[in-house]
């Protein structure tokens, strides 16, 4: 009996261990793992819970989308332009005889009713490029904005700000390019 008793004193004296929910009630995502399963979570891919896809970052993606595709349509129409123009060998030879006479101004409904048909689609051009380089700041800042929300995927918010910058970056550089070759024709 002595003996038991002093087995009784040694339960007594040894510190109580936790059980494994110990100190766990203070966080609502704690589960006890059940029979089978590890203590891992699965992720659920049809969860809403889970990290979703920044709609700001989608939408500057988008924007991205459309303006590097008003910059190539611009790019076309320009291209059209220009070989409309250098393939009328009529309307050459009357430009470069203006071009080393500018006094004489006879023929300028020649030249208008020759460029007349490309100067409204060198105007649309100029506005389409004007609405892409306007689509491409708004969706920088949308996908900055997109960068920083928390618990959001940021890889729609990364391409657009990367595609967004190249179109606002390119467009600058050309612009630059354009003046400087303007300026060394002089």
């Amino acid at each position: 009996m002595d003996n038991h008793s002093n087995q009784s004193n040694q339960n007594q004296e040894m510190p109580k261990q936790e059980s494994p929910q110990a100190g766990n009630e203070q966080n609502p995502y704690w589960q006890q793992p059940s029979a089978g399963q590890s203590g891992f979570s699965q992720v659920d891919p049809l969860d809403k819970s889970q990290f979703r896809h920044s709609k700001l970052g989608i939408t500057a993606f988008i924007l991205s989308i459309l303006s590097i595709a008003a910059i190539v349509i611009t790019f076309v129409i320009g291209a059209s332009i220009i070989v409309d123009i250098a393939s009328d060998s009529e309307l050459m030879t009357e430009l470069e005889y203006y071009m080393n006479n500018p006094e004489i101004a006879q023929d300028a409904a020649f030249i208008e009713s020759k460029i007349g048909g490309s100067i409204m689609a060198i105007m649309g051009s100029f506005i389409l490029v004007i609405v892409a380089l306007v689509m491409s700041f708004v969706g920088v800042i949308l996908g900055i904005i997109g960068l920083s929300s928390k618990n959001k995927k940021k890889v729609f918010s990364m391409l657009g700000v990367i595609f967004n910058g190249l179109v606002l970056l390119g467009t600058a550089g050309l612009f630059v390019f354009g003046l400087i070759m303007g300026a060394a024709a002089i």
